[in-house]
């Protein structure tokens, strides 16, 4: 099983107020973001009602591109992949090519080196592996996720303020959102 979940916590009025470079600059939107894999989860969401001045800390905007980035890698032929967990120290999540239309997905710890960029293809020296290793998902279960995911969230910030889906963050997350739907 492989499930994505995410909650906008930046109020509508906040995303419908938004400067013009805001909306150049996507945002951020942030929120919370979890990924769910077999019975591990990553991340956290508050489903319940938001206390007075609550607010995720992920950039949710940034989860998608990396997550569409991973799908076309892999596709393109790489059978490894990693990407960066922003908002964590030295926290990575990592995807494999394990058999045919199988991924192998762990949460690896390893040191972020300047320059190397939030996705890799290659792994990053002296990882340290967590208690999520290894768990086995369908390629097509986790592209049609995500696929689902980032199309959902365009959707929605479209609905909250339609200049902002149409800044340049937007533009590069649908091109990314279109590439991955073409590669399946």
């Amino acid at each position: 099983m492989f499930k994505i979940k995410y909650r906008i916590t930046d109020t509508t009025k906040e995303l419908k107020n938004l400067s013009k470079q805001e909306i150049e600059e996507g945002g951020p939107i942030e929120g919370y973001f979890q990924l769910i894999t077999n019975n591990k989860t990553h991340g956290y969401i508050n489903e319940g009602l938001l206390k007075t001045g609550e607010e995720g800390w992920e950039l949710i905007t940034n989860w998608l591109e990396q997550l569409l980035t991973m799908l076309i890698l892999l596709k393109e032929g790489h059978n490894y992949v990693v990407i960066d967990e922003i908002e964590s120290y030295n926290t990575w999540i990592e995807f494999k090519q394990s058999k045919k239309e199988k991924i192998s997905i762990s949460i690896i710890h390893a040191e972020k080196k300047e320059g190397k960029g939030y996705i890799q293809t290659m792994p990053p020296e002296n990882i340290v592996p967590s208690d999520w290793a290894n768990e086995e998902v369908s390629y097509d279960q986790m592209h049609h996720e995500i696929i689902n995911k980032a199309t959902q969230y365009i959707a929605e910030v479209d609905k909250i303020n339609p200049q902002l889906a149409n800044g340049a963050t937007f533009v590069r997350l649908k091109e990314l959102l279109r590439k991955a739907k073409n590669i399946a």
